[in-house]
């Protein structure tokens, strides 16, 4: 019991120190991607896709070459940036997929009851956003 404990409190020590002093509104966080990791942003959006909860993205930049970011499924939740130090959000560059795809999208929200706030998508293939479901909210998104 101690030891479950004492990794609770190591878990929400990690959460605290990485985002350095902000604090969370969400509950419920499946990741804190705080580097510009497609690989980690892609596999939290699969738990996203099974569990739902929130994904937060605290670092500058995360640059998306493979497909467009794919979050959905009915359990609510989704991805929110951290304001950065210097006052920016952040972004997804999505310029890599221009060489490779047209008609396509930077992030796509496939599902009901999602979140994505405070994040700039930039230099999409076509567009910034795909939506598909409903009561989903998009809050302080920028696309260029």
């Amino acid at each position: 019991m101690k030891f479950v404990l004492f990794l609770s409190f190591l878990f929400v020590f990690s959460i605290c120190q990485n985002l350095k002093g902000r604090t969370l509104l969400e509950e419920n966080v499946i990741a804190i991607i705080n580097s510009d990791d497609e690989l980690a942003l892609r596999n939290a959006t699969k738990k996203l896709w099974k569990t739902g909860g929130f994904i937060y993205i605290d670092t500058p930049v995360i640059t998306i070459t493979k497909q467009a970011v794919d979050i959905g499924g009915s359990l609510g939740g989704g991805i929110i940036g951290v304001k950065l130090p210097n006052g920016q959000y952040p972004r997804f560059d999505c310029k890599p997929l221009r060489k490779k795809y047209s008609g396509y999208s930077c992030l796509d929200i496939a599902g009901n009851n999602l979140k994505v706030q405070n994040l700039i998508l930039e230099n999409a293939p076509s567009y910034g956003i795909f939506v598909a479901g409903k009561n989903n909210i998009i809050d302080h998104v920028i696309t260029r």
